[in-house]
């Protein structure tokens, strides 16, 4: 059965105004055309739902229940209508952002922020994990888009750099480089114990510092360890080693532990979704991203050779 919605809704009018002609007079048009309208509805429904008098109309027993779950339908149908708009325009819905670094600062703290500021309403969801995790689970459209340290193998999948973080040593305050550097150098550290987590990104971070250590003829010391970056850095703050870390890291103390920028080195962190993923929450993300660093790299100067392609 085809029911018309807007004598339904008509009907509610009359309810709400206590008569054809009051319901009419708001709504812009003829009592005439209302109660046609109504009457139609009824026919088809095989009840009545008023009882029209002179001075207005009163709904029927059956016509009151009838028109109250009528209402339910109708406020329902314009909830639907109204998240549809929502969620085409990215004011609600869910974005679902792989991370591999701190959000405690840095450039990734400042896009959720931003983003957040603006789209209050969508659920947003961070997951830690590995970049090959992570990469998988975007080109299978389970994560929105994931960010990482440098450009990894990302097939059928965009990719595209935002930013780069300086990267920093972390020292026991004890060290003989805690006091008396503004920067430390490769050379510096050409002695040190390094010590790394097994987790992602700990296996980059120990390839990073074995192949600049092998330019300079050095084979380092270097400790994996089965703990969280929070836990490394704790043991750096122990005495038990140095380690490298990203901007964002940087940003929370941790008792014991001095930061220093290592000179001349930066790590580039590159975004990474599937053009199949229509989600609006992710375009809008996408596109306040690279606003945000194209204001970025005006301000301080950097000239980006990287185009902006359509997510």
């Amino acid at each position: 059965m085809v029911i018309d919605l807007l004598a339904l809704e008509q009907a509610l009018r009359v309810v709400d105004a206590g008569s054809f002609r009051a319901a009419a007079a708001r709504l812009g048009t003829e009592p005439s055309a209302i109660s046609r309208r109504v009457r139609a509805l009824e026919d088809r429904l095989g009840v009545s739902l008023f009882q029209r008098r002179r001075r207005g109309a009163e709904p029927t027993p059956a016509g009151r229940r009838l028109l109250s779950r009528a209402r339910s339908i109708l406020d329902d149908l314009d909830y639907l209508v109204r998240t549809a708009g929502l969620n085409g325009s990215a004011m609600e819905g869910s974005l679902c952002l792989g991370v591999v670094s701190s959000i405690a600062g840095g450039a990734l703290r400042k896009l959720l922020t931003s983003f957040r500021a603006e789209f209050a309403e969508v659920d947003l969801d961070l997951i830690e994990g590995s970049p090959r995790d992570h990469i998988a689970a975007v080109g299978a459209l389970r994560m929105d888009a994931t960010f990482v340290v440098g450009r990894p193998p990302a097939p059928g999948c965009q990719v595209e750099a935002l930013w780069e973080e300086r990267i920093i040593v972390a020292l026991p305050e004890q060290h003989r480089l805690a006091c008396s550097h503004s920067e430390v150098t490769w050379e510096d550290l050409v002695d040190e114990r390094f010590i790394v987590s097994k987790m992602d990104p700990g296996p980059e971070i120990q390839d990073f510092v074995v192949k600049h250590l092998a330019t300079l003829g050095r084979h380092p010391i270097i400790e994996p360890r089965q703990v969280t970056r929070e836990t490394l850095l704790a043991l750096v703050g122990l005495g038990l080693g140095v380690s490298l870390v990203g901007d964002a890291e940087a940003a929370v103390r941790y008792p014991g532990v001095v930061f220093k920028p290592l000179a001349g080195e930066l790590l580039p962190f590159h975004v990474i979704w599937s053009s199949r993923n229509d989600n609006p929450a992710l375009r809008r993300f996408l596109s306040q991203s690279r606003a945000a660093m194209r204001r970025e790299r005006t301000q301080t100067g950097v000239v980006s050779q990287t185009p902006d392609p359509s997510p």
